[in-house]
């Protein structure tokens, strides 16, 4: 019996002296941090209904690792010694051992994953740096998603917090942002871009200094208004010094000013600068719920594309009421030509029903007037006919009639054989390859047996459509709602839909149908083989190179003298379920520092209202 009461207490003493996890923390400006991602690992990718689901390396290191303490009058003096920083970027710079940390881990171990950003960061950034020039913020605060999300418009942290800027849902609906079964826009690039440029307004006007707005931003007004009263500074680097913000916030401004200084002049750190292009992109209204699926068969699109395109409708359909839908640019007029000779009844493709006790798929294909087969294709279901109280069913509707209400309404578009060829040049992805070739990225990737799309190499040569005339209507088109074989019900191919260029658009003549008299369209596609205009290096935030202000900096932050030990003691009361570990954290202090000035031995154990002493 005395053996039953040993255990426990020997689990006890386990706990609190077992040595801590080991902290991959940047130790100083010449070693790395763990590649996390902000707000606990923010840019994992939401769950399949949300988002793609593609996951990848987050792009920084661990904002909650311990990191070295900076004093104010050091990173004062700095700053001052090298004021023309600021002449680079339009936010305040304020240099030091935190901010070379950052510096030295985004070129160093991160720099995969901050390499990744900086390629998607393209897609975004000439629209992010105009909507924050025309909120009246600085533009390049534009650099502040390369620490949130990676510029992936589907990174969800662990809290919750999601999209490029990573809002949770109760800040998004604050600032207007739609946040609900349907929709939510916080994965809207530009909707969340304007909402973030907002914030950011607003907590400038309120503290009156960027650093301690962009803290706010990521801690929230109230754990900021909390450290400046404790600490009685409305400095940040104060604040942080004296440990009165966790850490993942003392880490938070360091790392956008490096990622911004970086983001001015990549390749002098290493980075190459190619980047992925903005889509061409424009949008058409529709009044009623419409399915997303029958938008890409009016455009003549994939329905990949419209996802892409429209991340904010998690269910893959528009909301009821007026709603903006992006399409395809060269797609878009006929797109709505399309869309209206489709009555409101049949748009949605899909209904959602919740099963009830008693329900089987008999009853309800003869309820919503379908199949029980198409039912179980719909879920997946395979032969099952077994149905779980409270779950969902998709059911499918309206889908039997769709083409035929499409058919009076159709223009062919012109198609033909695979005898083209496209060679790939750099910055080009197979998505804007089959843009401009008229065609889509799966039957691309099919025709040329690629495994892996996104794996192009520069000058790799793809068979493409080359649009003679005696195509087969085939080649283009794209597979029908809930046919892989892309057949009617009657089994008859349907082509694609194309569009003429609208007024003003800078689409390549090959998207769109020959005019009488303007030639072929196979002369068009021949033609048109040249590389895409790079973007304009200005609205990717481009700039003076500030690497050699980084190594002055790292000159005299060399020869400065070492830290000196901060004047306030600190001191923790212990409370119940704390250990070593997690008071280090929170205080951004090492577990021997703290047995160190405590004088507690390996095998000491702390005791709830203990006072722990922290210098």
């Amino acid at each position: 019996m005395r053996f039953s009461y040993l255990l426990p207490a020997c689990l006890v003493l386990a706990i609190g002296c077992a040595p801590p996890p080991k902290l991959r923390a940047p130790a100083s400006p010449a070693s790395t941090a763990d590649d996390r991602s902000q707000r606990t690992d923010a840019s994992q990718p939401t769950d399949p209904k949300h988002a793609s689901g593609q996951q990848e390396e987050p792009i920084h290191g661990s904002l909650t690792s311990t990191v070295p303490d900076i004093s104010d009058s050091l990173a004062a003096a700095t700053q001052a010694r090298i004021s023309s920083f600021e002449e680079g970027l339009d936010i305040p710079v304020t240099m030091n051992r935190r901010v070379l940390t950052w510096i030295d881990e985004f070129s160093g171990r991160s720099r995969k994953s901050f390499q990744k950003s900086l390629q998607r960061s393209g897609r975004y950034m000439p629209r992010i740096r105009e909507i924050f020039r025309e909120e009246g913020v600085p533009q390049d605060l534009a650099f502040i998603a390369h620490v949130e999300s990676g510029f992936r418009y589907d990174a969800r942290s662990h809290a919750s917090a999601v999209g490029l800027w990573q809002f949770m849902a109760g800040t998004a609906r604050d600032l207007g942002l739609r946040c609900d079964g349907e929709v939510d826009e916080r994965l809207d690039p530009e909707k969340s871009t304007r909402a973030a440029a907002r914030y950011l307004r607003e907590l400038y006007e309120k503290y009156d200094d960027w650093y301690l707005a962009m803290a706010a931003y990521n801690a929230g007004p109230g754990n900021v208004d909390r450290a400046i009263r404790k600490t009685g500074s409305t400095d940040y680097w104060e604040i942080t010094r004296q440990g009165a913000l966790r850490t993942e916030t003392c880490n938070f401004v360091p790392a956008i000013l490096a990622a911004s200084i970086i983001s001015k002049s990549p390749a002098d750190f290493g980075l190459t600068e190619d980047t992925e292009y903005p889509d061409e992109t424009a949008v058409i209204d529709v009044d009623c719920p419409t399915d997303l699926r029958v938008i890409a068969l009016c455009a003549g699109c994939e329905l990949e594309d419209l996802q892409t395109l429209n991340p904010a409708l998690i269910k893959h359909r528009t909301p009821g009421g007026s709603y903006s839908v992006r399409v395809p640019s060269h797609l878009a007029e006929r797109a709505r030509e399309q869309l209206v000779a489709i009555p409101p009844e049949k748009r949605i493709l899909y209904q959602e029903h919740l099963v009830k006790r008693g329900d089987t798929l008999g009853a309800l294909a003869g309820k919503y007037g379908t199949t029980v087969r198409a039912i179980q294709d719909a879920n997946g279901m395979g032969k099952s006919t077994l149905l779980r109280a409270g779950a969902t069913l998709r059911i499918p509707a309206g889908g039997a009639t769709l083409n035929a209400a499409l058919a009076t309404n159709r223009t062919p578009a012109p198609a033909g054989p695979w005898s083209g060829t496209h060679r790939v040049q750099r910055g080009e992805t197979l998505y804007a390859i089959a843009r401009r070739t008229g065609t889509t990225a799966a039957l691309l990737a099919e025709r040329n047996g690629l495994s892996d799309p996104s794996k192009l190499e520069v000058g790799q040569v793809l068979r493409v459509p080359s649009f003679g005339a005696e195509a087969s209507a085939q080649d283009m088109a794209p597979p029908l709602p809930g046919d892989a074989n892309g057949e009617t019900s009657g089994g008859t191919a349907q082509p694609a839909i194309t569009a003429p260029p609208e007024t003003g658009s800078s689409v390549q003549p090959s998207l769109t149908a020959a005019a009488p008299g303007a030639g072929s369209v196979a002369q068009l596609v021949a033609a048109d083989t040249t590389q895409p205009a790079p973007l304009d290096p200005e609205s990717l935030g481009r700039g003076p190179s500030l690497a050699h202000l980084v190594e002055e900096a790292r000159a005299e932050l060399a020869s400065a003298p070492p830290e000196p030990t901060p004047a306030v003691r600190r001191t923790h009361r212990v409370q119940k379920g704390d250990t070593l570990w997690n008071i280090a954290r929170r205080h951004h202090v090492t577990v021997s520092d703290l047995r160190r000035w405590n004088r507690l031995g390996n095998k000491s154990t702390i005791h709830p209202g203990q006072i722990l002493h922290l210098y």
